[in-house]
């Protein structure tokens, strides 16, 4: 990107948060949209990790695969690496579930 092209989205960012600082619900809205967003982000690249570790030192494919299973299946560094994995798809669950039952309140409580 040129300067030009630099100073143009930083001209446009200003010009939509002055704009947007006039509604101060937006802008608390747009903050827990993002801190959300970057959680499931973080959550989804460490689960991606750790699953990538897994299958890259504790499993294998084929014969070879299965034989290497025999020897890294009680191995304490695999069952952590797979028990973490594990741990944060159900907290990934718990997550959304939060962020729903969070709009539903949210929702109802702007009815009221």
């Amino acid at each position: 990107m040129t300067d030009n092209n630099i100073n143009y989205v930083i001209d446009k960012f200003v010009q939509a948060y002055s704009y947007l600082s006039k509604y101060p619900l937006i802008i608390s809205v747009l903050k827990i949209i993002l801190q959300f967003i970057s959680v499931i982000l973080l959550t989804s690249l460490a689960h991606w990790s750790l699953v990538l570790i897994y299958t890259t030192y504790c499993f294998g494919t084929g014969f070879i695969g299965a034989a290497k299973n025999i020897l890294t299946l009680g191995s304490p560094f695999c069952q952590f690496v797979n028990y973490v994995q594990f741990e944060l798809s159900k907290h990934y669950i718990t997550i959304w579930a939060s962020a729903a039952v969070g709009v539903i309140a949210w929702t109802v409580a702007r009815l009221k």
